[in-house]
């Protein structure tokens, strides 16, 4: 009898956690590139030369959204100097716990007029109420050139 009621409770709860992950790939969604705003400087060194979405999902976890990026861009060295380093900020939503990194490039070695790429994999929240607004916000906070020379805000102390 108690092995029957045992058996019959995993049964229940596999067939919950299947229902209930079954419903979560309902909420899943592709991220359009529009829904991503990469916001350069009009002085900056560095110009946007292509960009793509690849896998890059939103899937709603109640009053949020899960933002799992999968985000590649080609940038070019449009300064005059060699570039030894970038940090880009991406911003789901500036308050939200999980709502917002950082991906940095510091070994790199480009020169006037080369292009390199930059990936942005990472996995932010934010809340689903928010409209208006791009879903995803990258910014350019900070290269570092040949000379130890800085552009940018340095809003997360990446100059050093």
């Amino acid at each position: 009898m108690w092995s029957n009621v045992k058996t019959l409770i995993a049964a229940l709860v596999l067939l919950g956690a299947a229902g209930l992950h079954a419903g979560l790939y309902a909420q899943d969604a592709a991220i359009p590139p529009g829904a991503v705003n990469i916001n350069l400087p009009d002085n900056s060194p560095l110009a946007l030369k292509s960009f793509t979405m690849a896998d890059s999902r939103a899937t709603a976890r109640g009053a949020a959204l899960a933002l799992d990026l999968h985000m590649s861009a080609t940038l070019r060295n449009n300064g005059g100097n060699r570039i030894h380093g970038v940090t880009l900020r991406v911003v789901a939503q500036e308050v939200t716990l999980g709502g917002k990194g950082s991906v940095t490039y510091p070994s790199l070695n480009v020169g006037p007029g080369e292009t390199f790429q930059v990936r942005i994999d990472m996995q932010l929240m934010r809340p689903s109420q928010v409209t208006g607004a791009p879903l995803v916000q990258v910014d350019l906070d900070g290269v570092l050139f040949q000379d130890l020379s800085f552009f940018g805000p340095d809003r997360l102390n990446s100059r050093r």
